[in-house]
């Protein structure tokens, strides 16, 4: 009876609107609390730099002709160019006419942006070689045959089987044997002799 008369004396007047209230707090605490702990988040550790991907979010690692390479934040289904634009744009030795400017991009993906490559100019030796630098294709080994542009393994052994029905009378034979046609004899006439 004594236990009954307390928890009346607590549920009575002032009391119960205390209560309610204390409920009411608890019960928005955990609601929150919730909610916060369903926000989703992916931890990257790079280099011991540690990244936070949050839900909806995706990181992402943008390297190469780009003004500020980095790891960036992005929400999902951002483009390529799109995130190029937020990053502060690219390099004027930037080359993207190799990339798809259009590609969604994904959750810790990488993305090189090339840079613009120079061309080589070769030098014109033609008039600088002289005969004794120049390969005998009538006696030359394999290896020798090989040094030669466009000449691999199976082209040199192919250039020695020839051989064998007699030697070349002039450069322009080479062009009998088989996988040397008038595009690969101009690349190597200037190198080639038949003394």
């Amino acid at each position: 009876m004594k236990e009954i008369k307390n928890i009346t004396k607590i549920l009575n007047g002032n009391n119960i609107i205390k209560l309610i209230g204390i409920t009411a707090i608890i019960t928005i605490f955990c609601c929150i609390s919730i909610y916060i702990q369903q926000k989703e988040t992916i931890n990257i550790k790079i280099n011991d730099k540690e990244f936070k991907s949050e839900y909806g979010k995706i990181a992402v690692y943008l390297s190469g002709a780009v003004n500020s390479p980095g790891i960036y934040n992005f929400n999902k289904g951002v483009r390529l160019e799109e995130a190029l634009n937020i990053i502060g744009g690219i390099k004027q030795e930037a080359d993207l006419s190799k990339l798809n400017l259009s590609k969604v991009l994904y959750d810790c993906e990488k993305i090189v942006i090339p840079y613009i490559q120079e061309e080589k100019i070769e030098i014109d030796t033609k008039e600088s070689q002289s005969d004794s630098e120049k390969v005998n294709i009538n006696e030359a080994t394999e290896i020798e045959l090989m040094t030669l542009s466009g000449i691999g393994e199976i082209t040199a052994k192919k250039i020695i089987e020839y051989r064998k029905n007699g030697n070349f009378e002039i450069i322009e034979d080479i062009k009998k044997v088989p996988g040397i046609g008038d595009s690969k004899f101009d690349k190597i006439k200037d190198k080639i002799v038949v003394e």
